[in-house]
Formats: structure tokens, sequence, C-alpha cells
């Protein structure tokens, strides 16, 4: 919209052209992992982990596998870092903050696990 990309008909007032300038918009990135046994407490669906390179998780259960995922999301500094560091350092952090939460055992099976970064989608 800052580009001006998007035409409106009518066009909008200049004001609201204006105000479109003031927004930003920064990094955001999902890491996802893919565990075959759940790794958190039963009843916990998400957690703010203050301080840490990932400051959110959410958990789910896939109902179509079975699987037990994890979605760390991270935005801004915290993105620009979990994209810097790569897929394979990042899944090390987030598998260190799930047992430092929760004592998940090192030997927990992860199935799958995928960086994603918006800045990386057109």
């Amino acid at each position: 919209l800052q580009e001006g990309d998007i035409p409106f008909t009518p066009p909008l007032p200049p004001a609201k052209v204006s105000a479109l300038g003031l927004y930003g918009m920064e990094d955001a990135a999902k890491l996802i992992l893919v565990f075959r046994d759940r790794v958190w407490p039963e009843k916990v669906q998400s957690c703010i982990v203050g301080g840490s390179p990932i400051p959110e998780m959410w958990f789910r259960r896939c109902h179509k596998t079975g699987h037990h995922v994890c979605c760390c999301f991270a935005t801004s500094k915290f993105a620009e870092r979990l994209k810097g560091m790569g897929e394979a350092a990042a899944v090390k952090v987030a598998r260190g903050l799930l047992e430092e939460m929760f004592g998940m055992s090192e030997g927990s099976e992860l199935l799958d696990s995928r960086l994603m970064c918006w800045s990386d989608v057109p």
C-alpha cells in the first residue's frame, strides 16, 4: 500500500494516503517443529518466553497425523536473529527452551522442522 501498487477507486483521501506512510513492516519468522510425541504438558497451548531468542511458542496436535507441533514465532530483531542463525541452530535453541521449560528429553524424536521468514516470501 505504501508503494501505491494497489489502486483504489475512488482514490483514497490524502490524509489516509499519508497515514499509510506511518506504518512500518518488520520481518517475522516461524520455526515449526514436528514431534512424534508431545513434549509439553497436555493443557499448555502457548507460552511467552521473555528474554529468549524465541519469544512465543504455540502447541498443537495435528489431528490428521497425530503428530505434535510446536510453532515458534518471532518478529522484528528476534526474527532477524533466527534467520541469521539458520534452521539447524534455531532448532537447537528451541529444543533447549523446551527442555528448560518442560524437561523434554534430548532424545525426543523430532520428525521435521522448517524455518520460514516472511521476508523470504515474495
